[in-house]
């Protein structure tokens, strides 16, 4: 079976909704991930980190969506249950 890429935007859009709810600033929610808040704006925005052409935008590894999930206090499928 063909592997197929997942819906980062569908992600991306989760993680603005669920920020928005709680009324979190980036700020807010890097402080209770750890993750940086460029890189919890480059994901959810789906820009490049890089202004170098050759780098993707970013989408964020498993271990900073982990960190995003416990911080909303969600469980990590629950996080990525938009990909299916």
């Amino acid at each position: 079976m063909p592997q197929t890429e997942p819906d980062f935007d569908a992600l991306r859009l989760r993680l603005s909704q669920l920020r928005s709810d709680r009324e979190w600033s980036y700020d807010e929610l890097s402080e209770r991930s750890g993750v940086s808040r460029a890189t919890l704006i480059a994901i959810e925005t789906g820009t490049a980190r890089s202004r170098r052409p050759d780098r993707p935008a970013t989408r964020g590894s498993l271990d900073t969506w982990w960190r995003i999930s416990n911080a909303f206090g969600i469980p990590f499928s629950d996080l990525v249950k938009t990909l299916g």
